[in-house]
């Protein structure tokens, strides 16, 4: 069995297309469409319909998912307690979305090496949906989302409040909303975009990505939410610029971990120091 053509599997129920789950796993569409081949042919049936709205379980599809996930937890958890690192006495595994990495996890990592230098670390970054099963599964020992499920058997804990604002790129021709991305930046920001903006007709470009409504703005010259802790650098430096008359909103990020962690006294630490560096100001 290839893992491979397994994790892109799991990686297209959770984003919901091929193209997605290229893009999540740094890799071709065609080399997705590939490893969905190679695993079809392996196991003699078709995973998925294809249609205009995404990729669709077929019923093959969704009898493998239970035993897809299972396989790849055993492997990953095989292949982290084998490998840790000589000098090491533990390993803590932490998942969180993209648009977190530039402004929170690489700080954390580096607060995490000066006060657990005996911990190694594991880094993984997918959609919430993704991320919770991970944590679900036992593949993560702590991750942030900004929409978390519940089960019995998980933790959801408030981390922060982050601030979003309507920025622009200094040289933009015209009014902001005139070359205007809306960003998916949660179902609760969804809804108080609308109910601000009721009158204003539905924007003509949508980005799933913060980092990609970023690339916009800069590269297209034009406007777009994005976090406060994220744009605030770029404004400093004048490479963006804030749209004071707009609203400003707000959004939750959790801390989701096990109930019954694999390493109480890690996790709480790691926990601490995502609080820490969460508390301090955005730059």
């Amino acid at each position: 069995m290839d893992l491979d053509r397994l994790r892109s599997f799991i990686q297209i129920i959770e984003t919901g297309s091929f193209s997605l789950a290229a893009a999540s796993l740094n890799v071709t569409q065609s080399t997705i469409s590939s490893r969905i081949q190679g695993l079809e042919a392996e196991l003699g049936q078709t995973l998925f319909s294809r249609g205009r709205g995404g990729a669709d379980l077929t019923p093959a599809g969704i009898e493998l998912q239970t035993h897809a996930r299972r396989i790849i937890q055993i492997w990953e958890q095989a292949r982290q307690g084998v490998a840790l690192p000589q000098g090491y006495h533990a390993v803590f595994r932490l998942g969180a979305p993209v648009s977190l990495w530039d402004g929170v996890i690489a700080r954390w990592v580096d607060w995490m090496r000066h006060n657990a230098p005996g911990v190694a670390l594991y880094l993984g970054g997918s959609y919430s949906d993704g991320l919770f099963e991970q944590v679900s599964n036992g593949l993560l020992d702590v991750a942030l989302l900004y929409s978390p499920r519940y089960r019995d058997h998980v933790i959801v804990e408030p981390l922060m409040t982050e601030e979003l604002m309507l920025v622009r790129h200094p040289h933009m021709a015209g009014e902001w909303f005139d070359n205007y991305a809306l960003v998916d930046l949660g179902e609760e920001f969804a809804v108080s975009h609308t109910q601000a903006f009721a009158d204003m007709p539905p924007p003509s470009v949508t980005v799933s990505v913060g980092a990609l409504a970023l690339r916009y703005v800069l590269d297209l010259k034009g406007s777009c939410y994005l976090p406060a802790r994220a744009a605030n650098p770029l404004v400093a430096k004048g490479d963006l610029v804030v749209v004071a008359e707009a609203p400003r909103f707000t959004r939750q990020i959790y801390a989701v971990y096990p109930a019954q962690p694999r390493n109480p006294h890690v996790t709480d630490l790691a926990r601490a120091g995502l609080r820490a560096l969460m508390d301090e100001p955005s730059v």
